[in-house]
């Protein structure tokens, strides 16, 4: 099998239903709980870190070291396809009293799962923010069932799409076409949902952050072309100190994740607001 799988140990009770996936080569299945692989070394940290008297660490903040510590794209890259690929997927409130809130679809990769939490937060009780994040590029034909399992999931208000870090090693051209079809999909899938399109942030390597703006520079050609709506993402991480708000190549401190919180959160409020009932108010 493929792919980094992972346990996680909620901090405190939680509506949540995780879709917890398998790829093998160019297939994809759901395993049930009971026939799920645990990844034995994250297993271990956390028995380890839970056994010291005061740990306070929570099994969040674990699984976002270990996927900080995984998501950095490789050299050896053939067709889109990294050395190590892995997909995560968590639906929240998907039976509780606040089911019938707006539901928004997080679509991305690591960068996406940093400030996936944030967004959580700022859109409590607002609307319920779910989320996928993946290294697959666009190009991958797993991409889109993977893609497909969480589309069909549930209907969404507004789906907030990222996709281009993992794709710095693939053909620009190809990767327009793919990011082209692959929205296309997620409207035929989601008519009624509305798709912001955000850009990849910078790095801290000048060279590979070239290769981002030329991936930037397609995305919002995409845009254009479906008439869909931008998060500037690199115009917003771009003016901050490459030493200071990075801690790797690609990901940022939490300041600058919070910063990045806030903006996709707004983005996300503005359309929810002008979609709204008359007479209802999200804030």
């Amino acid at each position: 099998s493929i792919g980094i799988k992972r346990i996680r140990i909620p901090s405190e009770p939680v509506e949540v239903r995780d879709i917890r996936l398998e790829t093998i080569g160019n297939d994809v299945k759901t395993l049930p709980l009971e026939f799920y692989m645990v990844d034995e070394e994250l297993l271990s940290e956390i028995k380890a870190a839970t056994s010291k008297a005061g740990e306070t660490e929570t099994a969040e903040k674990m699984n976002a070291a270990r996927i900080a510590k995984t998501d950095h794209p490789v050299v050896d890259v053939e067709n889109g396809r990294e050395n190590t690929e892995w997909s995560e997927a968590y639906a929240f409130h998907m039976t509780d009293e606040r089911r019938n809130l707006p539901r928004v679809l997080l679509i991305g990769d690591s960068i996406t799962y940093h400030y996936q939490e944030g967004v959580r937060r700022r859109l409590e009780g607002k609307a319920n923010v779910s989320y996928w994040v993946s290294s697959y590029c666009v190009t991958r034909p797993v991409y889109r069932r993977l893609l497909e399992i969480c589309l069909d999931d549930s209907d969404y208000d507004v789906i907030h799409f990222n996709n281009g870090l993992h794709s710095l090693k693939t053909d620009c051209a190809a990767w327009q076409k793919a990011l082209s079809e692959t929205l296309r999909f997620i409207r035929m899938k989601q008519p009624q949902a509305h798709v912001i399109l955000a850009t990849s942030t910078p790095l801290t390597d000048p060279v590979r952050t070239a290769k981002v703006r030329d991936l930037n520079a397609a995305c919002r050609m995409v845009a254009s072309e479906l008439q869909m709506s931008e998060d500037d993402l690199y115009a917003v991480a771009d003016p901050y100190d490459r030493g200071k708000y990075w801690q790797d190549t690609y990901h940022h401190v939490e300041e600058l994740r919070e910063v990045l919180s806030d903006r996709v959160a707004d983005c996300i409020l503005r359309w929810l607001e002008l979609r709204k009932p008359k007479g209802a108010n999200l804030k």
